[in-house]
């Protein structure tokens, strides 16, 4: 267990080859756009430092579909803003994931997540399958 409000500078669990961050919420979870920063692209970016400081050379970020630091959507602008900054903390390997709607249960109410989830399941057999590497 850690408190992410009062992350170790120096912690033997630091010390890894690789990091894979999933953090993140939800702007009506977290309560503030402030808030949302802080969980989304605040505490990747500081676990991102902290691991690269202690040696780690890879790391893998869980982020949005249409991410982008420019964008005009606040989500998608501080998603975006994450994965600019983490990229530039000199990782020799750096995996950017972009998925779309996570399809999992939920404990929350998410209508419009629900939506697009109906809208993907019946639009999927259209979608080709990946090609084989």
């Amino acid at each position: 267990m850690v408190d992410f409000d009062r992350l170790p500078e120096r912690a033997d669990w630091w010390a890894v080859d690789a990091v894979v961050c999933t953090l993140g919420t939800t702007l009506r979870t977290a309560g503030s756009r402030e808030a949302f920063a802080a969980v989304d692209r605040d505490l990747p970016l500081r676990i991102a430092r902290l691991a690269r400081a202690a040696g780690a050379t890879r790391f893998g970020l869980n982020s949005s579909l249409g991410a982008d630091p420019r964008s005009g959507n606040f989500y998608l602008r501080t998603k975006g803003e994450a994965e600019e900054a983490i990229g530039q903390l000199g990782y020799p390997g750096y995996v950017i994931l972009r998925p779309s709607l996570i399809d999992a249960d939920r404990a929350e109410s998410r209508p419009g997540e629900r939506l697009g989830l109906v809208f993907a399941r019946r639009t999927a057999p259209l979608i080709p399958p990946p090609l084989a590497a």
